[in-house]
């Protein structure tokens, strides 16, 4: 019986249920229509966009490719270089394919570029071409260093810079334009233009008004806002020549940006020139015509560093007023109505940096010269254990010097990459403009270590050659080899002998660090200081067990495949160097290291 009943429940609530979806049914039913309709007239819609978009894609793309090809035969048929003209003077279909706005009117491209090799009003002192002797010294007073120090990044410049970081981070530019299938080919060129346009566009829409809604009135208006641009990617170069350790992943496609722009096809298509001489204190102050602060006797006190090494508070707190005082004076007394007293202390701040940036990249290298002469005899070892000699094939070793020698090779090293870390600022404008010379543009080859952009680097080894040449006459007896290696597989471009030679703080900062701050590791800690005499017999051994082992396997010539591109070169000696950096955690001395806050020698990427 309770079978029964319950399958008769079953079958009325199956029945409740089948009504439910017949109602459910017809109410659909009658609904379905006017969906159906509306649907369908949806689907039509974005269909007819898809097609007209896919069309506008296609035509785009068609006549690009066509443009471009175009170029390359008439490039192929004509045997004469063909020469930078203005963008007016030539009928381009190319500004209707990518809707440009606006060409340059009655402004040349080329002058507009060259316009960057000149650097201030007075072209006698700051013409920056080949010729120019007075731009290969190196300066020796406050007027002259200046000339090379970059302006302090403003609030609102921060602005502008973190923009520009933004939008570099998020670019893929040199991952497409730099591919080994495109090199030599027309389809290159149309991603230049693609990835420059697209992110200049980018750049101009965050520069608008956030309120705005509608941006089609700024997109590819390149040069009507070539100011605007110029401004920012000028803020970008200034800041990095500044903080070496920042950009280090976007500074890159900056220059390659930049490199690519200069090229005759790209700029003048695109109609705009990204190239302004980066603004330095010298130039400021100039165009305010308040050179003579320069020239000051309190300017010395004014942009001194304050370090409180070994010195009492009071004494601190005495430099500081000094200081202060100094600044308030000078900004105060050459202050005018075209220069406030904040654009001053703006120029003071600026040359104040550049102390700090010399005693943060140079002043390691001093330290290290100072550690050389002071526990090495230069004519002979102190003890067998700590003698400088090397021999090829031994421990890696490529060269085979003594231990005077080696004590001459390694001081003369360090003495070079001092020269060079005190004049970085000046090196580093150099650098870029050589990297941005149209006269000596780039070629895509493979040096052994994948595809780079290779380039001539006059200035630079104008610059190199001078000072190897001023001490060689100064030094006498030269060891090893004075090759400088630039424009080659070893150093293809200005940017990489920039980034080779802004390392070598990197790692001797952190070995100088370790050196100094032994004493303290060890008494900080009885543990500590139980194993450093336990195990290296004193501070002072165990220094110069780190010293001799620096000195020694850091200057040998290892680190290449072969002795040309390691050896005793002037490039040769930092690829030795960051050669044994590679294996300092083998060493026996590498906790003491760690003891002392080492984590790497690379530094963070920002």
């Amino acid at each position: 019986m309770e079978n029964h009943l319950g399958e008769n429940n079953m079958e009325e609530i199956h029945q409740e249920e089948v009504k439910k979806e017949g109602l459910d049914e017809e109410t659909s039913m009658e609904l379905e229509p006017q969906q159906i309709e509306e649907e369908t007239k949806e689907e039509k819609t974005m269909e007819e966009d898809n097609v007209e978009i896919q069309i506008m894609d296609e035509a785009f793309s068609k006549q690009l490719e066509e443009k471009v090809i175009k170029e390359e035969e008439e490039k192929q048929k004509s045997c004469q270089p063909q020469e930078m003209k203005d963008v007016d003077e030539e009928e381009d279909d190319l500004f209707k394919t990518h809707e440009f706005k606006s060409k340059p009117s009655g402004k040349s491209i080329k002058a507009s570029v060259m316009a960057f090799f000149s650097m201030g009003d007075n072209t006698q002192k700051t013409d920056t071409t080949l010729e120019n002797q007075e731009l290969y010294k190196f300066p020796t007073n406050m007027r002259e260093r200046a000339r090379f120090i970059p302006l302090r990044i403003t609030q609102p410049e921060r602005k502008m810079l973190r923009l520009l970081e933004a939008a570099l981070h998020v670019s893929k530019y040199s991952d497409k334009v730099d591919q080994i299938k495109l090199i030599g080919k027309p389809q290159r060129l149309q991603e230049q233009l693609k990835g420059i346009a697209s992110l200049l566009n980018g750049i101009l829409i965050a520069t608008q008004p956030s309120e705005k809604e509608d941006y089609s009135d700024v997109l590819n208006t390149f040069s009507q806002h070539e100011d605007v641009l110029q401004a920012i990617f000028e803020i970008g170069r200034r800041y990095k020549i500044m903080n070496p350790d920042r950009m280090r992943d976007d500074y890159a496609k900056l220059i390659f940006i930049l490199q690519d722009i200069t090229v005759n096809s790209i700029n003048e298509e695109l109609g705009v020139s990204l190239l302004r001489p980066v603004e330095t204190v010298y130039r400021y102050l100039e165009r305010k015509d308040l050179l003579k602060i320069l020239d000051d006797e309190l300017i010395e006190i004014a942009v001194s560093e304050i370090i409180p090494d070994n010195k009492s508070k009071s004494q601190i707190q005495d430099e500081i007023k000094r200081k202060e005082n100094a600044i308030k004076v000078i900004a105060k007394k050459y202050s005018t109505m075209n220069c406030d007293e904040e654009e001053i202390k703006q120029c003071l701040y600026s040359i104040a940096d550049n102390n700090c940036y010399l005693r943060y990249n140079r002043d390691p290298v001093v330290k290290t010269i100072h550690y050389l002469e002071k526990y090495f005899d230069p004519n002979e070892a102190k003890e067998p254990r700590f003698s400088l000699a090397i021999n090829e094939g031994n421990e890696g070793s490529r060269l085979s010097h003594d231990h005077a020698k080696q004590f001459l090779f390694v001081k003369q090293t360090l003495v070079l990459w001092n020269i060079i870390l005190e004049n970085m600022y000046q090196l580093w404008i150099l650098a870029e403009l050589d990297l941005f010379d149209p006269q000596h543009p780039y070629e895509m080859k493979n040096t052994g270590q994948g595809y780079h952009r290779l380039q001539q680097s006059p200035r630079i080894s104008l610059v190199m050659h001078r000072i190897v040449k001023e001490m060689q006459e100064k030094v006498g007896n030269w060891v090893g080899s004075a090759q400088i290696h630039l424009g080659d597989h070893n150093v293809p471009n200005a940017l990489v002998f920039i980034d080779k030679y802004t390392q070598i703080s990197r790692f001797l900062g952190p070995i100088v660090t370790t050196l100094e701050n032994l004493e303290k590791i060890g008494e900080k800690n009885a543990h500590v200081k139980n194993y450093i005499i336990k195990t290296f017999g004193s501070y002072e051994e165990l220094r110069m067990i780190i010293l001799t082992d620096f000195f020694k396997h850091a200057f040998d010539g290892s680190g290449a495949d072969n002795f040309y591109d390691a050896g005793s070169c002037i490039d040769g000696r930092l690829t030795s160097a960051w050669n044994w950096c590679s294996s300092v955690d083998k060493k026996e001395y590498y906790p003491i290291f760690q003891l002392a806050g080492f984590t790497g020698f690379d530094g963070a990427f920002a």
